[in-house]
C-alpha cells in the first residue's frame, strides 16, 4: 500500500466510514451485479447495455462512477424520482474503494463551478479531508454547519459532496441493495439470480417517496 492509500485509509478508519452509496435505475441491477459499477465510457467501450436517465454529464467526467459517503444526495435523488417513471435501487458499496481505487474527491457537487474550475489535484488525502471541513450555514448565517446540523464524523459537511471513482468497481464490493417496497423484492431476486450473485435486500420506503 502506498503512502496516499495508507493516509486515506487512516482517515476512513478514524472517522468510522464504513459504506458508500450509489443510486441507479432498477433495470441496471443485473448488469451491475454481473460486471460491477462501470463508467458510461466503459459501458460504451464494451458495448454493455444500461438504462440511463441523463443525456449529459455536467461534471464532464463520463469516465467516472459517482458515489457518496454513507448517505446519498437526497435532493438529487428526489429530483430523479420526480422526473422519471422507472423504479430505482440504492446500492451500498464497501468503503475500501476510497483507498484501493483511483478517486477524485468533491467537497461540493462535482458539477459545480467550484469543482469544475478547480485546478489542483483532487485525488489525495488533502482533497478527501476537505470533504469534512466545516463551513458557515450560509452567507448570512455564520454558525458552524456541522454543529447546526449535527453532522456525524463519518459524513461529509455538505450532502452533495461526492466521490468520483475512475476504476471499475467489482461486483463483490457491492454489499447490499435498498428497494422501495416489498413488491419490488421478487424482481430484485430475479436480477440477482440472473447475475449469479445474491446480496442482502433492505426495504426503506421513506427514501423513495415521490413528491
Amino acid at each position: 500500500m502506498d503512502k496516499t492509500a495508507f493516509e486515506i485509509r487512516s482517515i476512513v478508519r478514524e472517522r468510522g466510514i464504513t459504506a458508500l452509496g450509489h443510486f441507479t435505475p432498477a433495470a441496471n441491477l443485473q448488469g451491475i451485479l454481473t460486471h460491477g459499477l462501470l463508467s458510461i465510457d466503459t459501458l460504451y467501450e464494451h458495448d454493455l447495455s444500461y438504462y440511463y436517465t441523463d443525456g449529459w454529464r455536467n461534471d464532464g467526467r463520463p469516465h467516472a462512477v459517482s458515489l457518496t459517503i454513507h448517505d446519498i444526495n437526497r435532493s438529487m435523488f428526489a429530483r430523479k424520482l420526480k422526473d422519471s417513471r422507472c423504479d430505482w435501487v440504492i446500492l451500498e458499496v464497501d468503503a475500501s474503494v476510497l483507498w484501493t481505487h483511483w478517486c477524485l474527491f468533491s467537497w461540493i457537487n462535482a458539477a459545480s463551478s467550484e469543482i469544475t474550475g478547480h485546478r489542483g489535484r483532487r485525488d489525495g488525502p488533502w482533497a478527501f479531508k476537505r470533504m469534512f471541513d466545516d463551513c458557515p450555514v450560509s452567507g448570512m448565517d455564520k454558525r458552524s454547519s456541522r454543529a447546526v446540523f449535527n453532522t456525524p464524523d463519518n459524513m461529509p459537511t455538505l450532502n452533495d459532496a461526492e466521490v468520483q471513482v475512475l476504476n471499475p468497481i467489482a461486483p463483490d464490493l457491492i454489499r447490499d441493495v435498498t428497494i422501495a417496497s416489498e413488491r419490488h423484492r421478487s424482481a430484485t431476486k430475479v436480477a440477482m439470480k440472473a447475475a449469479g450473485r445474491e446480496i442482502p435486500i433492505v426495504v426503506f420506503p421513506d427514501i423513495f417517496q415521490r413528491s
